[in-house]
């Protein structure tokens, strides 16, 4: 029995601090691919005047995941320049702005990641990306879709 409580206990730690080590660096600042501070349907709008698509982030302040996708993959240089020529960025706190969350629809966990172009969602990511996983999925997302049969 004291085993089987001591391996709790190991687990609920390992989950603990994984979950929890981002926050303990505080909330990180939004990054300035969304200086804008466009609203979901501003970016929308945009997107239909331009043609490009929307990449959306839904985040939280006290999500540590999300802590540690602003400090990585969303500040990553490259992931920066593919954003700024060639998406129109939003950011979207899940507490300040549930409309759009329920706009986006179908946000279970965060951070989310979608990119919706002609106002239909075309992917979408959940969790904590790497760069390099973030890079593929928004050029994907660029590339045409194949004709339909």
């Amino acid at each position: 029995m004291k085993r089987k409580n001591v391996l709790l206990l190991i687990v609920v730690f390992i989950l603990a601090a994984a979950l929890g080590l981002p926050l303990l660096r505080g909330v990180a600042p939004t990054p300035d691919m969304f200086s804008e501070n466009l609203s979901l349907n501003a970016a929308l709008d945009r997107s239909v005047r331009t043609g490009r698509p929307v990449l959306a982030v839904v985040t939280a302040d006290w999500c540590g995941a999300c802590q540690a996708l602003k400090r990585g993959a969303l500040s990553d240089t490259q992931v920066e320049r593919i954003v700024s020529e060639s998406f129109v960025p939003v950011y979207v706190d899940s507490d300040r702005s549930p409309g759009e969350v329920a706009q986006i629809g179908r946000v279970e966990y965060l951070p989310t990641v979608v990119v919706i172009v002609g106002g239909r969602e075309v992917t979408r990511a959940v969790g904590n990306q790497s760069a390099g996983q973030l890079r593929v999925m928004l050029e994907q997302a660029l590339r045409p879709a194949p004709p339909a049969d």
